[in-house]
């Protein structure tokens, strides 16, 4: 039976076209197979091509690390297809760039790893997380754009003022200013990081003080009615300055129109403190026994309109009783 079989021609012929073109398909796909490729596939969204063909290199950190197998246009994007070796793990939150390899305008497909779990074999990279170049067509409608915009009257009449400022300057002042400007340049270049770490502190500061907003508006306000306060208070004083100066102005008036009746008036008033001053220890004494006078009279006159008086043995004159006091010793008066 078998060599019956490959007895006939025909049955010959077709089993050796079946067994080339296997063999052609394990020779060119194999590296696709499941149990002999030795790299991984994935697929990246990209608003479009950049240039980027099939069979363009893969790399990762600038390594080359596998090729763009497939690309395929996919509702409002591009889809590209490529596959990365099997060693290398991918983070799940993965980006994607074309990026420019030569002036020429070869490029290749940039992938960034990101994320700290590993990205499942054909996974999709968002067009969210991928970039491509900046095109020739892209660069001419924004400059189409621009110049739309332009106001062209407006540009001649400033390049004719400007033509006519620098008329009279010499070119060796033109270079002079184009060289200061240039090493004005490259001094902020040199010092860009130290300008980004101001930038920064000085978002951190306002961020600070945006966040502090409401209570320094409540600082502000209460600043504020302080200031209102303090402005009726000063109102108050300056009246008072002004109230107080014209007391003083009327006080002189009156003691210059007066002055020959209150000079004599405040010499005898005078007089009359030195005779107070030398009499103090008998007015002293006077007024402390008119005290107890008036104590004795409280007492015997505060029960009715009468005079409560008990009648000693004998008469005692006024001037021992106020003498000897409220509470007299038995020797006093004697």
């Amino acid at each position: 039976m078998t060599k019956d079989l490959f007895r006939d021609p025909v049955r010959v012929a077709i089993f050796g076209t079946l067994a080339g073109i296997l063999a052609i398909l394990l020779t060119t796909r194999a590296s696709q197979l499941p149990l002999v490729s030795d790299s991984t596939t994935y697929v990246a969204e990209l608003s479009n091509t950049g240039g980027l063909t099939t069979g363009d290199l893969v790399k990762v950190s600038g390594v080359q690390v596998g090729e763009v197998t497939d690309l395929r246009v996919e509702g409002d994007h591009v889809e590209a297809r490529f596959t990365v070796e099997s060693d290398i793990n991918l983070g799940e939150n993965s980006s994607a760039s074309v990026e420019v390899a030569t002036v020429l305008g070869s490029v290749f497909l940039q992938i960034g790893s990101a994320g700290t779990r590993q990205l499942r074999p054909g996974a999709r990279i968002p067009i969210t997380r991928t970039t491509v170049p900046f095109t020739l067509i892209d660069t001419l409608q924004a400059a189409q754009t621009t110049v739309a915009r332009t106001d062209l009257g407006q540009l001649r009449r400033s390049l004719e003022r400007l033509d006519q400022a620098l008329s009279g300057v010499s070119t060796e002042d033109v270079r002079a200013v184009l060289t200061g400007l240039t090493d004005v340049s490259e001094a902020l270049a040199s010092r860009d990081s130290e300008l980004s770490a101001l930038l920064s502190a000085a978002q951190t500061v306002a961020d600070k003080l945006n966040s502090k907003s409401s209570g320094i508006a409540e600082v502000l306000d209460d600043a504020s009615a302080i200031l209102t306060v303090l402005d009726e208070r000063r109102k108050i004083v300056i009246r008072i300055l002004a109230d107080t100066s014209q007391l003083a102005a009327d006080l002189r008036i009156l003691v210059r129109q007066n002055e020959g009746q209150l000079a004599p008036a405040l010499a005898d008033l005078t007089k009359v403190a030195g005779i107070l001053e030398a009499k103090r220890s008998e007015i002293e004494r006077s007024i402390q026994l008119l005290g107890q006078f008036t104590t004795n009279i409280t007492s015997v006159s505060n029960s009715g309109p009468w005079l409560d008086l008990l009648l000693p043995t004998s008469v005692i004159p006024d001037n021992v009783i106020a003498q000897c006091g409220p509470s007299p010793e038995p020797e006093c008066g004697e």
